[in-house]
């Protein structure tokens, strides 16, 4: 087998998740120096994603937090004594504003913006205000009020929809609340006269707590416009990582 190109790689920073990557400073710098004498791999930057920090809650908080990994990724960078320009990645929904100033990262990562959830509603918005919601899980009502007043079920539990660390909300209706009633059922509680009006049949749409593993459980998104599907759009990396 011929191998032609170097094979492009990033160093990822420990820069507080205490989960994966090396340490900062000096230990990322000696990783460096045994991934350049690689023959075949060639170091292009530093994955510093800071995942704790997104959700915050206190802006203020998130933001001097945001400053202390940048602090790190500077620790690296002044061990590494690089004459290369470096890939320095990270950041997110909730920092990306931070990161983008900070004059160290050269890409940023936000994601969730895109589609937005509960987790991040419940914080201060990193920008101006929030973003709308542009994602939904689409439920229809199984078992209602008639038969157990003071709720409903419906068709949406664990495998259809994830609350994350917030929690499910039913669009368009604000005084009810979802908990959830295990794998395939959802239970709706609210005031009595609104539950009544929503008959077996009915369809509610919930807004996930957290919007990547909700996405995981689907093969594709109907995007709607005006109440029609005007496209499917496949979602090719749902399923189990591997």
């Amino acid at each position: 087998m011929c191998i032609r190109d170097r094979l492009k790689v990033l160093i990822e920073v420990d820069v507080g998740q205490g989960r994966c990557g090396v340490r900062p400073g000096a230990d990322c710098a000696d990783l460096a120096v045994e991934v350049d004498d690689c023959e075949w791999v060639e170091l292009v930057g530093l994955q510093c994603y800071s995942g704790w920090n997104q959700h915050v809650k206190d802006l203020a908080e998130r933001k001097g937090k945001s400053q202390e990994v940048v602090q790190k990724v500077l620790e690296c960078l002044q061990e590494m004594k690089s004459n290369k320009s470096l890939t320095i990645t990270g950041a997110g929904t909730g920092s990306y504003i931070f990161e983008a100033q900070s004059g160290v990262y050269t890409e940023i990562q936000p994601g969730s913006y895109s589609v937005m959830d509960q987790e991040y509603r419940c914080t201060d918005p990193v920008d101006s205000e929030h973003y709308e919601h542009a994602l939904f899980v689409g439920s229809t009502v199984v078992s209602d009020s008639s038969t157990h007043p003071g709720w409903l079920v419906v068709d949406a539990g664990d495998k259809a929809i994830s609350a994350g660390a917030a929690c499910v909300v039913i669009a368009g209706h604000a005084d009810l609340s979802y908990r959830r009633g295990g794998d395939e059922h959802g239970i709706v509680e609210g005031p009595a006269d609104q539950l009544d009006a929503l008959p077996i049949g009915t369809q509610l749409m919930l807004i996930p707590g957290h919007c990547d593993p909700t996405i995981n459980f689907y093969n594709e998104y109907l995007a709607v416009e005006n109440e029609t599907v005007v496209q499917v759009i496949p979602i090719d990396a749902a399923g189990p990582g591997r």
